[in-house]
């Protein structure tokens, strides 16, 4: 897994790799892909990941999203996430 992250402005832009594969992800970060060489490491590390990317100001940046590279994550009151576009 390799992330970049640019921060400016107190804005930060994080360039997610292989770890999100779709933004079903979100929601079911249990979902492994077939790359996932340890699933259970995978889905620990793309929990983790989630937490960081729904912080404010967070943008993300991910070529794998077939709808729309760029978004931003909401976490809702009732603990699901939402990605916008």
């Amino acid at each position: 897994m390799i992330n970049l992250i640019l921060e400016a402005d107190g804005k930060k832009m994080w360039f997610v790799s292989d770890l999100l594969h779709s933004d079903l992800q979100f929601e079911n970060s249990q979902w492994s892909f077939f790359s996932d060489n340890n699933k259970e490491k995978a889905m620990n590390a793309r929990i983790n990941l989630i937490e960081e990317l729904a912080k404010p100001n967070t943008i993300i940046a991910n070529g794998n999203f077939v709808e729309e590279a760029f978004g931003y994550l909401k976490k809702e009151e009732d603990g699901k996430y939402r990605y916008e576009r």
